[in-house]
């Protein structure tokens, strides 16, 4: 298989303080990987290294085989790597449509076509299209996730970054965000990277998992050895 994503001993922070020791990791094309950890883990900061949102003390960041380490984020984006933020980020005072819109400006100039975007957003999200004119904070939380998805789409990712995706979510609402996480894959052939502290959200789509602890990651499992691992799984996370 072919590493899509690949980070080799990763060290970072902010300011003086050190949030991740010598992390390793990798995504495979077409893969659904899940972080886990427990609060303070260091989950967002690993997401926000990769996306170049923070930049790494040592290691290197290497994306469809090549070093991505020096780039800033945007043109990680051109390279086709984004990230859904943890809290959304939307522009709560503008609609839907304008938030979506919006995020054309990452494109070039000759891959900014509305129509297109729309039919992406309508035909993975239909609940957005009867939204279009409603402001993005009056939507409900499962509504407000499904649009920072469609954000992120517009740009055409072949890899996503998610960060906690079903954060204050009831328990209804964040299955249907992860139903749409493997919807993403089938349907768009996305190879995705998902941050979760709810572990049966994460293990009911994710092709292998990787335990974060400290800023370390202590542990990699594979789908096979989910059921059986379960309750060690629960013993990292302090459940």
């Amino acid at each position: 298989m072919f590493a899509v994503l690949r980070c080799e001993n990763i060290v970072s922070g902010y300011g003086d303080t050190q949030i991740l020791w010598d992390v390793n990791l990798h995504v495979e094309k077409g893969e659904i990987v899940a972080v886990l950890g427990p609060n303070g883990a260091g989950k967002s900061t690993l997401l926000k290294t990769i996306m170049g949102i923070v930049r790494p003390w040592r290691g290197r960041v290497y994306f469809e085989g090549r070093d991505i380490t020096p780039l800033p984020v945007h043109e990680r984006v051109k390279r086709g790597l984004n990230m859904v933020p943890e809290g959304r980020a939307l522009f709560g005072d503008m609609t839907v449509y304008e938030n979506i819109v919006m995020a054309l400006n990452a494109l070039p100039k000759d891959r900014r076509r509305v129509d297109d975007v729309l039919e992406l957003v309508y035909s993975l999200f239909p609940v957005l299209k009867e939204r279009l004119q409603q402001k993005a904070k009056t939507l409900s939380g499962g509504e407000q996730q499904m649009l920072a998805i469609a954000r992120a789409l517009v740009t055409k990712p072949r890899m996503l970054l998610l960060d906690e995706p079903t954060l204050g979510l009831s328990p209804k609402l964040s299955m249907e965000v992860i139903k749409t996480v493997s919807k993403l894959r089938e349907e768009l052939n996305l190879t995705i990277l998902v941050v979760e502290e709810k572990i049966k959200n994460a293990l009911e789509v994710s092709d292998r998992v990787y335990i974060l602890n400290e800023g370390r990651i202590v542990k990699e499992v594979p789908r096979p050895e989910f059921q059986r691992e379960e309750a060690l799984l629960e013993s990292f996370l302090g459940l």
